[in-house]
């Protein structure tokens, strides 16, 4: 039976594993880790605070999507503190109206998301018959350099109440530390509010680490306490949780999307942004071609000498072997030369490489590959 939540907004423990779903073995690992800290009831049973709950969901959600439990952990109290930050931003929004045909746009913003056609089709068909919703005002915003209001949200309801005809719909206006932080807020409202397409998805990614990357919101006491992953090889598997969240798409459609940015062609990019392909075959596309042009590089580098080395090495001799081992004579190759390589480094860092069974075996040859003649 759950145990009923006691004083102060703690629960029990049976509530506790029912609530977050973890096992008796994760709330180990978890409370040794330091990760949350139950409390001890005047009886001598454990209790959780609401907090501690919250924390261990998360951790839970992030650890079941690939994340190793100490970046979850850091991921975890980040999402909280920002949760907890967008509960009080009611106090720091400036409310009125305003007629639509006056409010400025910022290409930053506006060219980023677009509006979805049907999506204003039916907005502006409900404003025309029930009016505005005032429950969702536009969001309006300033940051440093930035100090006339532009529209940061709400680009679709603005554009159905000029085509009504509606000459004073709701606001909340807002001063951030950045034009990040700004974007950082926007990607929020839109990914609880409709699932976007993989072009506005890159479009905000492309945006976003650009932003970050020439500064980003650094200035604030909430920026400063944030981990600083744009960049960071280590932190990159945590960037791209935490970007996920915010957008509400997997992590790893956000580290693929990075790859594309980083590496892909300007048409690839071009195409992904107009939804003309989407990001995983933009990043199929640009892995595959590029260990192609990479693999051909090197071997353009390489001294013309070689090809005689390598009439020395496939002699009929050895031929004959790989023909007994079957699979890609390149494969073999390149298994010979991956032992060799680290023969060398054992060498070199003084380890014992005289002995057979201390090499590295040679991988097996994919026995669907045809032979190179």
């Amino acid at each position: 039976m759950t145990e009923t939540k006691v004083q102060g907004g703690f629960i029990g423990e049976n509530e506790f594993f029912s609530t977050t779903g973890l096992n008796e073995a994760a709330r180990q690992k978890y409370e040794s880790e330091g990760w949350i800290r139950p409390e001890t009831r005047s009886d001598g049973r454990k209790c959780y605070s609401t907090e501690n709950v919250e924390l261990a969901k998360l951790i839970k959600r992030y650890t079941a999507n690939g994340l190793p439990g100490p970046e979850a952990y850091e991921l975890a109290l980040e999402g909280m503190a920002s949760k907890k930050a967008r509960a009080t931003q009611g106090e720091t929004y400036e409310r009125g109206t305003i007629d639509p045909s006056g409010i400025e746009t910022h290409p930053g913003f506006a060219g980023l998301l677009g509006i979805d056609p049907s999506l204003l089709k039916r907005i502006t068909a409900d404003m025309a018959a029930n009016g505005y919703d005032e429950s969702k005002p536009i969001i309006l915003a300033t940051w440093p350099g930035q100090d006339t209001r532009v529209l940061i949200d709400g680009h679709t309801r603005v554009q159905a109440s000029e085509d009504v005809g509606i000459t004073e719909i709701p606001y909340a206006y807002r001063h951030f530390d950045s034009q990040a932080a700004a974007l950082e807020h926007a990607m929020g409202l839109q990914s609880k509010r409709r699932i976007t397409t993989d072009g506005v998805i890159f479009r905000l990614i492309e945006t976003y680490d650009s932003l970050m990357e020439r500064g980003g919101d650094r200035r604030s006491e909430d920026a400063k306490s944030k981990r600083t992953d744009v960049g960071n090889e280590k932190g990159r598997s945590a960037s791209a949780h935490r970007t996920a969240h915010m957008l509400g798409c997997n992590y790893k459609k956000v580290e693929r999307a990075r790859r594309i940015i980083k590496g892909g062609t300007p048409q690839v990019k071009e195409d992904v942004r107009k939804d003309k392909m989407t990001i995983n075959k933009a990043y199929n596309l640009i892995t595959s071609k590029g260990q192609a042009e990479d693999d051909k590089t090197a071997q353009e580098k390489l001294p013309k000498k070689i090809s005689e080395a390598a009439k020395k090495l496939f002699n009929k001799k050895n031929m004959a072997g790989f023909k007994a081992l079957g699979g890609n004579l390149v494969a073999h190759a390149n298994a010979a030369a991956e032992m060799y390589l680290e023969f060398q480094k054992r060498a070199a860092s003084g380890l014992q490489t005289s002995r057979v069974d201390d090499q590295k075996p040679v991988p097996s040859a994919d026995p669907g590959a045809a032979t190179d003649s």
